[in-house]
């Protein structure tokens, strides 16, 4: 969950992005988040700027290269590059086999027999200091041509229009990071009770408002969709700028803040959808895991990471009673059934 040289003549500091328009016939203006409108509809030196921009010769269409780190992905991998493929802005999707044991490489290949734009990048070692996904990810950009670089995670699932949208804000906003919060897929009782309940507190700590707010400090942004310019993303120093970050979204959203580019943060509605995680061990494996690299105050995570668990022993009840009545409510339900076949079987 944090070139362009342009500086705003606002006053305040922000440096925007200027890039060549895309088609937006099919785009729904409504699919804008409101307070990102709003502020550029008041900017008019902005909307100067990039206007200067789309009429520049040097300017161009820029597309993008999606990255997808894969560790062991075999369940989702094919879903994910399925939807990569309709996304008409995406010209290269590079996965990066992160020392797989499945069939996540083989999954890999037989699509890249069908699709030319699919490469796969194989990572053999994690350098001291680095965390596995953030070298699988440096790996892929190293690999990208393309002036955007789209990130997803290999359990995200992009939905029609998502990078046209994504595209559609950048050029909007001027902003140099795009990210979305995918909707969670829950189909299990855990994550049903826990995914919400993180989700909702996150929210509060990283309100889309603030994220979105060049005078606010608050960044925030999301791996399973997080799209950065090149130029962006070099100027802050990629990946290799936070080797060591287990919230590596969050870090370069801060960097980019901090740096003075726009980022643009915002819900995942129609734009991409995502199942974390697919057993009760992974979802408390991964929450916990990240609660304290979320929180900068100690004290904030001890307590958020205590009504987690205070939540799932609720929720462990509140399923075990929901089983308990299911199963009384069967058989109450087959003794009233055997009941009256005997009632219509009496001469």
């Amino acid at each position: 969950m944090q070139c362009y040289t342009n500086v705003s003549a606002d006053g305040s500091g922000n440096r925007s992005v200027a890039h060549r328009s895309v088609n937006r016939s099919t785009v729904s203006p409504a699919v804008l988040f409101s307070a990102m409108s709003t502020e550029h509809s008041r900017d008019a030196t902005a909307r100067e700027a990039a206007s200067n921009a789309v009429s520049s010769p040097l300017a161009a269409v820029e597309q993008i290269s999606a990255i997808v780190p894969a560790r062991n992905e075999e369940t989702a991998i094919a879903v994910c590059i399925d939807a990569l493929l309709t996304q008409l802005e995406i010209k290269e999707i590079i996965v990066v086999n992160d020392q797989s044991s499945d069939a996540t490489a083989e999954i890999v290949r037989e699509r890249m027999k069908l699709h030319p734009q699919i490469k796969m990048v194989e990572t053999s070692s994690v350098p001291q200091g680095w965390v596995g996904k953030n070298n699988a990810a440096a790996a892929g950009a190293k690999e990208a041509s393309q002036a955007w670089l789209l990130f997803v995670d290999a359990d995200a699932e992009l939905l029609p229009g998502a990078c046209a949208r994504a595209i559609e804000i950048a050029n909007e906003s001027g902003a140099g990071l795009i990210s979305f919060s995918p909707v969670q897929v829950t189909a299990s009782w855990y994550e049903q009770a826990l995914i919400p309940f993180v989700y909702c507190r996150l929210a509060k700590k990283f309100s889309y408002e603030a994220v979105n707010n060049p005078k606010s400090c608050v960044a925030a942004a999301n791996g399973q969709f997080l799209m950065i310019h090149r130029s962006v993303y070099d100027a802050i120093g990629g990946h290799a700028s936070v080797s060591s970050e287990i919230l590596e979204d969050v870090a370069i959203a801060r960097r980019v803040k901090a740096a003075g580019y726009g980022l643009r943060f915002g819900p995942g509605q129609g734009i991409v959808r995502a199942r974390m995680y697919r057993s009760f061990g992974e979802t408390w494996e991964g929450f916990t895991k990240n609660i304290r690299a979320a929180f900068d105050d100690q004290r904030a995570a001890r307590e958020f990471h205590s009504s987690i668990v205070s939540g799932c022993s609720h929720a462990r009840r509140a399923s075990a009673w929901a089983s308990f009545s299911a199963r009384h409510s069967s058989k109450a339900a087959s003794r009233s059934s055997k009941a009256s076949a005997r009632v219509f079987a009496t001469p």
